[in-house]
């Protein structure tokens, strides 16, 4: 049977049928109405019900398994879906989640982490969610679009100055056969670039084509291939690198490039500086040099309004311009 019931501003409609409870909100009486009797219709003809006894850590465990890999952030999804399901929301039965328990685990999570980790996490299990509705059939209907969005952070203006890079290149030292060095020239390289350093890290020795000045990225993380030009200083960096033939040819993995640059930034003394802030400095740089069009592309970004997250450049910067 369905309940509709005015709830503030919203409309709540609750469907129990044959062990399954489902729920939702609306702007409008008629809109939960029709909700209802179409979840109703559907639990009846057992179609697209939550799956009996299925959690939400089995939702995203056949998530991580079957559509992560396919994604140019498939480890760093894998992560945090091993990271969600130690949270006991995890264990939550599907037809048991409902907005309010989201809402419930996004107000405690702001305890310990910032608005924009869970936007981050919202957006990954918003993706599970859809799978779980439009291909599997474990859920009518997604619940998370009735929860409100946390406040996201502060967009970040953290530049690396030329001090800075030359403090991390001397605790590091220049031999390149130590991985603190290479993850340094990697953040350099990224300056120098706009490269992700997922991207850096995955590179291999056909990827560079040094005699036309570009290397190839094979997957973005929007999922496109690009080619990106090289400055004579990340021409130089990656000449250098490759002379070590590794495979790939930084020899780094994601963690243990963020752990050792964490480590060489705390012996430089460094504070508040982490390797994606490499983006803001290349992006604020290439913008003097490049027309956006071309910059975008550079950057691998389909939005140009992204290019204004990590467009950081003084005023007086501006003004040398003028």
């Amino acid at each position: 049977m369905a309940a509709i019931r005015r709830r503030g501003k919203r409309w709540h409609a609750e469907v129990r049928v044959r062990g399954v409870n489902q729920c939702r909100s609306f702007a409008t009486k008629a809109e939960a109405q029709a909700w209802a009797v179409d979840v109703e219709r559907r639990i009846r003809a057992g179609e697209g019900v939550s799956v009996a006894g299925k959690t939400l850590e089995d939702l995203l465990l056949r998530y991580a398994d079957e559509e992560s890999p396919h994604k140019g952030c498939g480890d760093w999804e894998a992560t945090r879906i091993l990271h969600f399901c130690r949270d006991p929301i995890a264990r939550t039965r599907l037809d048991q989640l409902t907005p309010e328990v989201l809402l419930a685990w996004q107000r405690r999570r702001l305890g310990d982490v910032s608005g924009g980790t869970i936007r981050r996490d919202r957006a990954l299990l918003s993706a599970a969610l859809r799978q779980a509705v439009r291909v599997w059939k474990w859920l009518p209907a997604s619940p998370l679009p009735d929860v409100p969005l946390p406040p996201d952070n502060p967009s970040r203006n953290r530049l690396v100055s030329d001090e800075e890079l030359a403090r991390l290149c001397h605790v590091a030292g220049k031999d390149l056969r130590t991985a603190s060095a290479r993850v340094v020239a990697a953040f350099a390289f990224a300056v120098e670039t706009g490269m992700r350093g997922g991207e850096i890290i995955a590179l291999r020795a056909a990827d560079a084509v040094l005699a036309r000045s570009f290397v190839r990225v094979r997957k973005s993380k929007n999922g496109d291939a690009r080619e990106v030009a090289l400055s004579a200083r990340a021409a130089e960096l990656l000449r250098e690198v490759l002379a070590l033939e590794l495979d790939p040819i930084w020899g780094l993995t994601q963690s243990r490039k963020d752990a050792l640059f964490r480590k060489v930034r705390a012996k430089a003394g460094i504070v508040g500086l982490n390797f994606h802030d490499s983006r803001h400095a290349a992006i604020t740089r290439l913008a003097r040099r490049m027309p956006v069009l071309d910059l975008a592309r550079q950057v691998g970004t389909r939005d140009l309004a992204t290019l204004m997250i990590y467009y950081n450049a003084t005023a007086e910067d501006r003004a040398k311009l003028l």
